[in-house]
C-alpha cells in the first residue's frame, strides 16, 4: 500500500507537467547545464518505460457500441478498500488480495482499470482492461457484498456468466 501510495505521490506531478506540453525553448548556456545535471540523476519512476492499458475500443466486437463522450465509470464507494480471501493474511503478497478505488482493481499480478460500470440488481458489474504479466485483456468481473460489519463479505464472479458461488470470497482488510 506504501509503495502505491509513493509511486502515486511521484506519477501524479509527472503526469500533470506531461499534460502541458511542451516545454518553451530555454537559452543554450542554460540548456548546456541541464544537461549535465540531467545525467548525474536517477530516471524517475514512470518515466518512459511507464506501460498504458490498451485502449479497449479497439476490443469490441462488430456492432458493438462504445460511448466514448460518456461519463466516466467508478466501482461505487461501498467496495473501496483493501480485500483478502476470509481465510487469508491481507499481507501485501496474498495472491488473494484485491485492492479496489473508484477507477481501479490491484490484483496481486495485474491491474484492472475500469472502463464500464452496470448495476445488477445486488451486485455491479465491472469491465476492466487488464495488465498483468506481459499480457493485456478484457474481463467482466460481479461485485457483490453480504453481510455487515466484521461479518462483511465481498464476492467476486465471472461477469460474463449467470452469477454463480463465489467459492473464495473476501474479508475487508484493516489499513
Amino acid at each position: 500500500m506504501r509503495m502505491i501510495a509513493t509511486l502515486t505521490l511521484f506519477l501524479a506531478p509527472a503526469l500533470a507537467l506531461s499534460a502541458c506540453g511542451a516545454p518553451a525553448k530555454e537559452p543554450q548556456a542554460d540548456h548546456d547545464q541541464q544537461d549535465h545535471e540531467d545525467k548525474n540523476q536517477e530516471p524517475m519512476p514512470g518515466g518512459p518505460g511507464l506501460k498504458t492499458v490498451p485502449d479497449v475500443a479497439d476490443d469490441t466486437a462488430p456492432g458493438e457500441e462504445v460511448a466514448k463522450d460518456s461519463e466516466p465509470a467508478f466501482i461505487p464507494a461501498s467496495y473501496h478498500g483493501i480485500w483478502d480471501y476470509e481465510g487469508g493474511t491481507c499481507s501485501p503478497t496474498s495472491d488473494l488480495r484485491m485492492e479496489i478505488s473508484d477507477r481501479q482493481i490491484l490484483f496481486y499480478e495485474a491491474v484492472g482499470t475500469v472502463t464500464a460500470i452496470a448495476d445488477e440488481g445486488a451486485s455491479t458489474l465491472v469491465t476492466l482492461a487488464m495488465e498483468g504479466e506481459g499480457e493485456t485483456w478484457v474481463q467482466t468481473t460481479r461485485l457483490t457484498l453480504e453481510g455487515e460489519g466484521q461479518a462483511q463479505r465481498l464476492h467476486t464472479t465471472d461477469g460474463d456468466k449467470p452469477n454463480a458461488k463465489d467459492e473464495y470470497p473476501g474479508k475487508r482488510c484493516e489499513v
